[in-house]
């Protein structure tokens, strides 16, 4: 019991200098989006059965893994905002800029999929494969277990303790 809150005690603290960043939104949503990242923080460290040693390098490295793949996310929705403005506006003539928006797109794709090939050795050289493999299957569920709960009405993410 006390492994456990010590391990969130150390993921909260490397993740909270990761927050700080985004003034603005964590203005907006202090509340909810700061018991979500607790959340997260608690569902992660308990899936991935972190030692004190592995949070301690692991947090940081995750944190700015997470701040890469959300920011390569925003030019992919950028991107396909483009296409699909221009799409709903064609013009004939207007080939050329959409081959080069899609292009664009496209890229933007790779750029993505570069940064999770990039952290997955970074993140192998921190943790046992297996428990970056656990890594990946309990973002995904988090995931889904918050589209579930706002699909459900419910606003604010479970605090258990």
């Amino acid at each position: 019991m006390g492994k456990r809150f010590l391990l969130t005690i150390v993921a909260l603290i490397a993740v909270t200098s990761f927050w700080g960043q985004n003034t603005q939104r964590r203005e907006m949503n202090k509340g909810w989006s700061d018991q979500l990242q607790s959340e997260k923080i608690a569902f992660i460290t308990s899936a991935l059965e972190l030692t004190p040693q592995e949070a301690t390098s692991f947090w940081p490295v995750y944190n700015q893994y997470w701040k890469d793949r959300q920011n390569a996310h925003m030019a992919v929705q950028n991107n396909l905002n483009k296409i699909s403005a221009t799409v709903k506006h064609f013009k004939h003539g207007q080939s050329d800029e959409l081959r080069k928006l899609t292009r664009e797109y496209i890229e933007s794709l790779a750029v993505e999929s570069n940064i999770h090939r990039k952290y997955f050795e970074k993140l192998s050289s921190l943790l046992p494969v297996e428990k970056v493999a656990k890594l990946y299957i309990s973002e995904d569920r988090f995931r889904m277990r918050m589209i579930s709960r706002l699909r459900q009405g419910e606003r604010k993410p479970e605090v258990k303790q």
